[in-house]
């Protein structure tokens, strides 16, 4: 599960990658998270309902008064993959969207107050943190950031 959310959020900060790089980005294509998400729920109903109980625990927990100030801190690996040079991002940008990433999530983005009025009762600082692994499944250091040349000149969702 943890898996998930981490995947989830890294989709979800990553899809606003070629607005803040300080690089050329606009060859970078987005990222499938979503649609492979989707297609895993229809494939298997219990995936479906297990993401969607978290979901709602989420909002559930979000409604309850909450004195806990803990934040979460998330560990990812960012993984680039590329096909041409050009294609390579660098780690400043991969540093720089997991700033912007949590920035959102603790609500602490330069336009959070002008969160529409309709949204308010749903908007929060989640206490969730994502930071760039600094051990591997191994034990060894790593900066969290993977760069992968490919022959591959475009990616989809894997079909079944």
């Amino acid at each position: 599960m943890k898996a998930f959310i981490t995947s989830c959020a890294l989709s979800l900060g990553l899809a606003s990658l070629p607005l803040a790089a300080q690089q050329d980005v606009s060859h970078v294509r987005p990222c499938f998270t979503h649609e492979l998400q989707t297609m895993h729920t229809w494939q298997d109903r219990a995936y479906g309902e297990s993401v969607q109980r978290v979901f709602d625990e989420a909002k559930h927990r979000s409604q309850l008064r909450d004195d806990d100030t803990t934040v979460y801190r998330i560990p990812v690996v960012v993984h680039v993959l590329y096909n041409t040079p050009a294609e390579n991002l660098s780690d400043a940008v991969v540093q720089s969207q997991i700033a912007k990433l949590n920035e959102d999530y603790r609500r602490q983005n330069a336009d959070a107050a002008q969160t529409r009025d309709v949204f308010l009762d749903r908007v929060a600082d989640t206490r969730i943190e994502f930071y760039l692994a600094y051990l591997d499944p191994d034990g060894n250091q790593t900066n969290g950031i993977t760069h992968t040349e490919t022959t591959q000149t475009f990616f989809r969702p894997l079909a079944t």
